[in-house]
């Protein structure tokens, strides 16, 4: 119920159509599960340790990359070796 003048206009109801009934999957293959292992065995991948929580990048790194790639930007490396040396 909303609040208005008595003289104000009656508010129109609009029909409302039914939407096209677009319905979107979304899958999630559990790198664990069995099948899923057996799939990867019989075709050869290898399967990488990862850590939920990796300890090669910090919270703190996050910051770093963003200021380093700005500063990094445009400049090309032909040998990396010897642009360290200098």
């Amino acid at each position: 119920m909303t609040w208005k003048h008595p003289s104000s206009p009656v508010t129109k109801k609009f029909k409302v159509q039914r939407s096209a009934a677009k319905v979107m999957a979304t899958v999630f293959w559990d790198a664990k599960a069995n099948l899923t292992q057996q799939w990867l065995q019989r075709y050869g991948w290898e399967i990488l340790p990862h850590p939920a929580h990796s300890p090669d990048l910090a919270p703190s790194d996050f910051h770093l990359f963003g200021p380093l790639k700005h500063h990094l930007g445009g400049m090309a490396f032909v040998d990396l070796i010897s642009e360290l040396r200098n």
